[in-house]
C-alpha cells in the first residue's frame, strides 16, 4: 500500500510538471519564454539598441531569472512587426511578448490577445482598448505624467507665450499636441510648432526659427539624442535669455553634463525616483549603465521594470493577466514606484525640477 501510495504521488507529480511545461511554454529548461520585439533596425534602432541593453543588464542582475528572452525585430514597421511577432508565437501557448512603441504596440497587441496571451508595452504613450486590445498593460509614463507639472509650474509664475521645440517623432508630436492643449486653457499662448530630427545634429535653423517668434520661453520635447542635446547647446549659443522647459529626456546625463552652463537654467519634469534613486538596486543600475555608457532614463529603466514586474507574476500567480496587474495596484521598480490605474493603464508621479550643485531639485510650483 506503501509503494502504491509513493508511485501515485510521483506519477501525480510528473503529470503535474507535465501540465504546467505545457501550459507555460517552457523555453529553455525551465524557463518561460518572453518575446520582446523591439526596434533593432530602422528608424528608431538607437533607442532599439539601449532597450536590448537595459534588458541584458537585468538578465546580467538575475541569472536565476525564469524567463528566457527572446529578442525579435521590429525594424521600427508595424507591419513588419505584427508579421514578425505572428511567426515567432504562432506555436506558443499563451504567449508573454514586450514590444516597444505606441504604434508597433498597437500592431501586436490584437495578435498576441488573439492567441491567448499578455502584452507589456513599453515606450508606448498610448493604447485604445477594444475587445480584440484586451489583454495588456502598457508600462510607460503618459503624456499627462509629463507635461501637466510643468504647465501647473509656468501657469503658477505668469508664463505669457512659449515656443515650442520637439523631436519629429511620436513622442515629440504626442508632448507638444498635449502641451498646447494644456497650455492653452491656462491662457498662455502658443506663438509656434518647430519640429526638429532625430537623426540631423545641426540644429541651428530650427532654433533660429524657434526665437523669431519671440516667445518669453521654450519648451523641448524630445528623447535623449544627439540632435535634442543641439538644442540647448543652440540655444546658448544664440544667447536665448528666456525660461527653458524641458522632459523626462534631460533626465538623461548624456544630456545635461553636455551641454554647459545653460543646464542650471532648464526647468524639467522628471519621475520622483530620479530625485531619490541614490541607493540600493537603482543606484547600482546607474553605476552599471555609466560603466556601459547606456543612458540611465526612463527610455532603460522601464524595461528593466517590465521584465522585473513579469518575473514577479510568474512566481505568484504562474500567469500574466490585466487581472493580475490590476490587483497589485502599485509596483515598486527599479527607481519608481508605479501606480497601476485599471484597464491596462499605469500612472508615474512627475515634477518640475532644477539643477542645483550636482544634484536634482523638486521647484515648488507656487
Amino acid at each position: 500500500m506503501k509503494k502504491f501510495f509513493i508511485f501515485t504521488a510521483l506519477l501525480t507529480g510528473a503529470a503535474l510538471l507535465w501540465v504546467l511545461s505545457n501550459r507555460f511554454d517552457v523555453g529553455s529548461g525551465n524557463k518561460r519564454n518572453v518575446y520582446a520585439i523591439l526596434p533593432l533596425t530602422g528608424t528608431s534602432s538607437e533607442l532599439g539598441k539601449n532597450i536590448k541593453q537595459a534588458m541584458d543588464l537585468y538578465f546580467e542582475a538575475h541569472p536565476d531569472s525564469l524567463i528566457n528572452i527572446v529578442y525579435v525585430d521590429s525594424a521600427s514597421i508595424p507591419e513588419k512587426a505584427a508579421t514578425a511577432i505572428r511567426q515567432k508565437i504562432i506555436n506558443e501557448d499563451n504567449p508573454i511578448v514586450i514590444s516597444a512603441l505606441s504604434s508597433v504596440s498597437g500592431a501586436v497587441i490584437p495578435i498576441v490577445n488573439s492567441m491567448g496571451g499578455f502584452t507589456v508595452a513599453i515606450l508606448t504613450l498610448k493604447v485604445d482598448k477594444t475587445p480584440a486590445n484586451n489583454n495588456f498593460l502598457r508600462f510607460d509614463v503618459n503624456v499627462d505624467d509629463v507635461v501637466l507639472p510643468n504647465a501647473e509650474y509656468m501657469a503658477a509664475h505668469g508664463t505669457k507665450s512659449v515656443t515650442i521645440l520637439f523631436t519629429n517623432d511620436e513622442y515629440g508630436l504626442s508632448t507638444a499636441r498635449k502641451y498646447r492643449t494644456e497650455l492653452n486653457k491656462r491662457n498662455i499662448k502658443v506663438q509656434a510648432e518647430i519640429a526638429f530630427s532625430l537623426t540631423d545634429i545641426n540644429v541651428r535653423e530650427a532654433v533660429a526659427k524657434a526665437l523669431s517668434h519671440n516667445a518669453s520661453t521654450v519648451i523641448v520635447c524630445g528623447n535623449a539624442t544627439p540632435s535634442y542635446i543641439n538644442i540647448f547647446r543652440e540655444l546658448s549659443l544664440q544667447r536665448f535669455s528666456g525660461e527653458i522647459f524641458a522632459d523626462l529626456g534631460f533626465t538623461n546625463p548624456f544630456v545635461y553634463e553636455h551641454i554647459g552652463e545653460i543646464c542650471k537654467r532648464v526647468i524639467f519634469s522628471c519621475t520622483k525616483s530620479v530625485l531619490t534613486a541614490k541607493t540600493g538596486e537603482g543606484a547600482n543600475y546607474q553605476s552599471k549603465c555609466t560603466s556601459k555608457g547606456i543612458p540611465c532614463n526612463q527610455t532603460t529603466v522601464a524595461p528593466y521594470d517590465a521584465l522585473s514586474l513579469i518575473e514577479s507574476l510568474l512566481k505568484s500567480n504562474g500567469t500574466l493577466s490585466t487581472e493580475y496587474v490590476d490587483a497589485i495596484k502599485q509596483y515598486q521598480g527599479l527607481t519608481d514606484s508605479i501606480r497601476f490605474v485599471g484597464a491596462g493603464e499605469c500612472s508615474y508621479e512627475c515634477s518640475p525640477a532644477k539643477i542645483v550643485g550636482s544634484d536634482f531639485e523638486i521647484v515648488p510650483t507656487m
